[in-house]
């Protein structure tokens, strides 16, 4: 049962971890400026331009989501011979702040 709560904290972490960079990769656009659709001629050069503005931020997106989606996983890796310690930790964490959950017997 340490198994399936420990992999289930660590599935929790990864939905959590993919939020914080959904929430990061907006933050980041709101940083970058924007190029100004209407005033751009319509020619090859400004398309191009518009292709690899798109280009790098999709690849931002992707690095910055699967970034903190992935680390919990890694960290979970590592801590996987201590997976007993940190179940115990994070239960007795958790119900001191909310009733027992089904994962802490």
């Amino acid at each position: 049962m340490t198994t399936v709560a420990y992999l289930a904290f660590t599935f929790l972490a990864c939905v959590l971890g993919l939020g914080l960079g959904l929430w990061l990769h907006r933050l980041h656009l709101q940083r970058v400026a924007l190029p100004d659709f209407a005033s751009l001629p319509d020619d090859d050069a400004t398309f191009e331009a518009l292709n690899q503005w798109q280009a790098r931020e999709n690849r931002s997106f992707a690095v910055t989501v699967s970034a903190c989606a992935a680390a919990p996983v890694v960290l979970a890796a590592v801590g996987w011979q201590n997976r007993a310690d940190v179940v115990d930790t994070l239960c007795s964490g958790i119900t001191t702040v909310v009733a027992q959950t089904p994962l802490c017997f």
